[in-house]
């Protein structure tokens, strides 16, 4: 399978990457304020 000619693969991994991003941001907000 090639990924380039699959956007929906390119999706899921831009939404986990995003969800793992919010997630990491909240659990260290308090390190950052």
């Amino acid at each position: 399978m090639n990924p380039k000619s699959n956007p929906a693969f390119w999706q899921d991994l831009a939404g986990a990457l995003a969800l793992g991003v919010l997630v990491f941001a909240t659990l260290h907000l308090p390190l950052f304020s």
